[in-house]
């Protein structure tokens, strides 16, 4: 199906660059450094701008050239609860092909099942999360190469998603995206503390084969709700 949209006229847009989040960070950054007044929200905003900056391009220069190697093909860009309908226990449609685009698979892993497996709080179920990966890898056979780096990718892309939280609260006047910027800050946190689990976790599932002829169960996914260092 995604292959068919470039003949249906759809034009993929690029992925972003880490340079560009970056320098969208400085220009709030800058922004906020000139506002006489500071609300609570721009002075924690303000505090965290500096790290999420470094971070984005540490976790760049290490992550981007190992993603370079990796397989591409035509992914869904945000693929996870909020854009799927369920019925009956299974997938019933995919919704909002907004961020479509070709990069690596790996890339739409990562978003996947970190959004299956997160709960209400800043935190994912790891349980729910090897599920999600187990059953990925019996129809899809990611390489060791792409298991070793999908415990990072998951930071990596929240760190990258910084710009567009407060480009929502900004620009857009989503007041809302005052608690996204808080909980993605919560939830890296939570990632950043358990890399190591992470990464057992994904390169457990390497062996798993699941036989496309067997019919398989269908897990009833949570829907999830929205919703010094900041990150220490």
């Amino acid at each position: 199906l995604m292959e068919q949209f470039p003949l249906a006229g759809h034009e993929f847009l690029p992925a972003g660059t880490a340079q560009q989040f970056q320098e969208e960070l400085h220009g709030y950054r800058q922004a906020l450094r000139n506002r006489q007044a500071l609300s609570p929200f721009d002075r924690y905003a303000l505090s965290a701008i500096d790290e999420i900056e470094q971070q984005l391009c540490d976790a760049a220069s290490e992550l981007e050239p190992r993603k370079a190697a990796c397989p591409k093909t035509i992914i869904h860009g945000d693929f996870g609860p909020s854009n799927i309908l369920f019925r009956g226990g299974r997938i019933r449609g995919v919704l909002d092909f907004t961020n479509a685009r070709q990069d690596v698979r790996i890339a739409e892993v990562a978003y996947a099942f970190s959004a299956f497996s997160k709960r209400s709080a800043p935190a994912l179920n790891l349980a729910m999360a090897g599920t999600f990966l187990r059953a990925y890898q019996g129809q899809n056979s990611l390489t060791e190469d792409e298991l070793d780096l999908l415990a990072r990718l998951p930071v990596y892309g929240r760190l990258r998603s910084f710009a567009w939280i407060l480009r929502q609260y900004y620009s857009k006047g989503h007041v809302e995206a005052a608690q996204w910027f808080r909980d993605t800050v919560e939830l890296i946190r939570w990632m950043q503390g358990r890399q190591d689990e992470l990464r057992a976790l994904c390169l457990s599932v390497q062996a798993c084969r699941v036989s496309h002829d067997a019919p398989q169960p269908q897990p009833a996914w949570d829907i999830p709700t929205a919703g010094g260092s900041v990150f220490r």
